[in-house]
């Protein structure tokens, strides 16, 4: 991580440095909050430096010098699938199907807020803690990968027919060409192909609600199971990167499982509830 951080542009430093100045702030102030206050705003932040160490990858990446490897993804693709599925191949869907999956695709961003405002209200503030602990090593492992292994993915790379990832851009409705056209103008690390985060950060929420009791962890699945199939349908990921996203949760379960030192102050009386 700290190598990480020390190849940062100095532009992310500087960014990365007011995200702990407002870190520091609330750590001061915290003992006058509310609690449910004080975690949001705490896993809020976590989630804004994951952000800006991700805008930063893609330079990164690029001084490193790691070659591309989706020469090697679609030939896996092509053995594992037989170039009969997309994005290898291209299913005729309506309109509105293919609407569906990008309302899918957007909806990832939605799980790790739901899951953590789930726990809240319920009072389960280390629960939050530890789901939010084990969804940022698995951003992290997806991170160190992306350096080791870039793949921009099939409607990025050259590898592709053209013809077939024109038949891929051309599908779907008003949703599918705004999501693309979102997805364009703020994915600034277009390296992040392998494996898909997508898949692996939606099953392990679904496997964090479900170890935390969660009622609703049924439609948490749910909702992973449409994530996975939408980053295929749309073509963002090879097959070879939703295969490879299952080893990767399991390794931020596994890593997750290591309780988290808490570094926060608890108010009195949580901490006297917990004793």
């Amino acid at each position: 991580m700290l190598l990480l951080v020390a190849m940062l542009p100095p532009q992310a430093h500087a960014r990365l440095t007011a995200w702990f100045g407002l870190l520091l702030v609330l750590t001061l102030v915290v003992r006058w909050m509310p609690v449910r206050v004080v975690e949001m705003a705490r896993h809020a932040i976590a989630g804004a430096v994951l952000l800006s160490i991700y805008e930063t990858l893609g330079p990164v990446i690029r001084v490193l010098g790691a070659p591309l490897r989706d020469g090697a993804a679609v030939a896996a693709d092509r053995w594992l699938t037989h170039g009969l599925v997309p994005p290898l191949g291209v299913w005729p869907m309506p309109a509105a199907l293919v609407d569906v999956f990008a309302i899918a695709y957007a909806a990832y961003w939605v799980l790790p807020l739901a899951l953590v405002t789930l726990l809240l209200e319920k009072g389960e503030v280390e629960e939050a803690r530890e789901a939010v602990f084990t969804i940022l090593i698995a951003f992290y492992l997806h991170y160190i990968t992306y350096m080791a292994i870039p793949v921009v993915g099939p409607l990025r790379g050259g590898e592709i027919p053209v013809l077939v990832r024109a038949s891929l851009l051309s599908q779907g409705g008003t949703i599918t060409h705004l999501l693309r056209v979102f997805m364009a103008a703020a994915e600034k690390t277009p390296q992040d192909g392998f494996p898909s985060a997508h898949t692996s950060v939606a099953w392990l929420i679904a496997a964090l609600a479900w170890r935390c009791r969660l009622r609703s962890w049924p439609v948490f699945a749910g909702m992973a199971a449409a994530v996975t199939a939408s980053t295929i349908v749309l073509g963002y990921h090879y097959v070879i990167d939703v295969v490879a996203a299952w080893p990767m949760a399991w390794l931020a379960w596994k890593l997750g499982g290591v309780r988290m030192p808490v570094v926060w102050p608890l108010r009195p009386a949580r901490a006297a509830q917990r004793q």
